[in-house]
């Protein structure tokens, strides 16, 4: 957990940091697959013992024929019935259809008959070789989905389709922050509500701009401003929240909790510009041990300090991404139970992707060292040796959340995503699935925050491909404003 000292890993860009799914203790497939193909090699051996029957062919010349069309070797054989079956001519013509039956003997063996009992002998070989020298525990964790994952701090099982609070009870057991479940709880109820909202938009007339403008001189959305209610209303209640800090509002907002230990920062609607043509849009949000008095100074400092971030992405379905500092989890919501349920557990970046996500169009404003870097990836030229291709939809969650399943970065070379409310949130869930957040310099959670709106450059995503471009040097680009 943050705050705790941090391990050498956690100042790295090490694919498998503080990801307890490599600790998971599971059957191997492979041991399964020796199992049952011993099982299938012991009912093969004593079957070719047994009494047997299966269909042969006689051809004219009064040769029998099995049904891999090898000639029988034996020269006695008992056919029944065969005067009375009809030529299968459409199968083996002028040929007669019979039932041979009788005892296996050295001399009667239908060419490739042992393969019944050797395969599965080799099949179970194969297994035993891969359990006793594949992949060692500690090693690359599966690709495909795991049906059950384990939380390796309290060893509960976790099975897809868990709802989210089961699954931050479990997360927060023996930490200290057990009351923050009612803080997550609230976020969740949040996001389910923003999500509603977002549907009907169009319908109920809320799209479109709300006439002013945020603290970052953005134009605000009537959606930013009723997300941002949304929030403060359902943190205010919960009575463990002393202060939060919006990246819609200038100032931290101080509640009166009767017993306040956390504080809260969000960004109630991120890509809110693309809301009008339904694109993507998210919430993201971190919460923070308050400290002594609500204010300000409740967020400013090391940036390493968060204990819980995480995002909700409104899309096709609305997802919920989400770490405790114990591995990343997503949930996606269940709009028949109103609830938030496990789908993916210990989500794992994959360590490069051929993608990168940022705004092509300002490629001749990049500093030269990200110009170089972005001509290598496109052409092959890079560590990796793929040609990388872009991916940008504009709404920084979005981008995140694709990388975060399909590997590459996601970012801006400009210093102009929030430090609190963006960069230090989204590369803590990626840093916490084995992935990287930089400013292209060093670990954004390696930061600290001097002011409330501090901006910084963002590169997150894959943990190679994000040392790869550090390594060319001078990718960040000066402040500069577009319209």
């Amino acid at each position: 957990m943050p705050g705790s000292p941090l391990s050498p890993l956690m100042h790295s860009h090490h694919p498998t940091y503080c990801n307890p799914r490599l600790e998971v203790e599971r059957p191997s497939r492979w041991t399964l697959w020796l199992c049952i193909s011993c099982a299938a090699a012991l009912l093969a051996s004593t079957q070719v013992a047994q009494p047997f029957q299966f269909f042969v062919t006689r051809t004219p010349a009064g040769q029998l024929v099995n049904p891999t069309g090898a000639v029988m070797k034996r020269s006695h054989t008992e056919l029944k019935g065969s005067s009375s079956l009809p030529d299968t001519k459409e199968l083996h013509h002028n040929t007669e259809v019979g039932v041979l039956s009788g005892l296996p003997e050295t001399s009667f063996s239908a060419e490739g008959s042992w393969a019944i009992a050797v395969a599965p002998l080799l099949m179970g070989l194969f297994a035993a070789y891969k359990v006793v020298w594949g992949s060692p525990r500690g090693g690359p964790p599966p690709t495909a989905p795991q049906r059950m994952a384990t939380v390796a701090v309290t060893g509960a099982a976790l099975p897809l389709g868990t709802p989210l609070a089961e699954v931050v009870a479990v997360e927060l057991a023996g930490t200290g922050h057990e009351a923050a479940a009612a803080v997550v709880g609230a976020l969740d109820r949040s996001c389910q509500r923003i999500a509603r909202l977002l549907a009907r938009a169009n319908i109920v007339g809320v799209l479109g701009s709300q006439g002013t403008v945020n603290v970052q001189g953005e134009e605000q959305k009537q959606m930013d401003v009723i997300s941002n209610n949304i929030l403060k209303d359902a943190l205010a209640d919960t009575g463990l929240v002393g202060v939060v800090a919006s990246e819609e509002e200038d100032t931290p907002v101080v509640f009166p909790a009767a017993t306040p230990r956390y504080a809260v920062a969000f960004d109630p609607l991120d890509g809110s510009s693309n809301i009008d043509c339904s694109l993507p849009t998210g919430t993201i949000f971190s919460i923070y041990d308050m400290g002594a008095t609500p204010d300000s100074f409740s967020f400013l400092g090391p940036m390493d300090r968060l204990l819980i971030s995480g995002y909700a992405l409104y899309s096709s379905s609305t997802s919920l991404v989400i770490t405790f500092g114990k591995g990343t989890h997503l949930f996606t919501l269940d709009p028949e139970k109103g609830q938030f349920v496990l789908t993916k557990a210990y989500v794992t970046v994959p360590t490069r992707g051929p993608f990168y996500s940022l705004n092509d169009g300002r490629s001749f404003d990049w500093p030269e060292g990200l110009q170089r870097y972005i001509a290598d990836i496109k052409q092959g030229k890079g560590q990796w040796g793929k040609k990388y291709g872009a991916r940008y939809v504009c709404s920084l969650v979005a981008d995140i959340h694709r990388t975060l399943l399909y590997g590459g970065w996601a970012g801006n070379p400009r210093p102009h995503l929030r430090l609190l409310f963006e960069s230090a949130p989204l590369s803590y869930v990626l840093e916490q699935a084995g992935g990287a957040g930089s400013d292209g310099k060093g670990r954004i959670l390696g930061t600290t925050l001097t002011a409330l709106h501090q901006r910084s450059p963002l590169f997150a995503g894959s943990a190679a491909d994000v040392a790869e471009l550090e390594s060319y040097g001078d990718v960040q680009q000066g402040a500069q404003k577009y319209d």
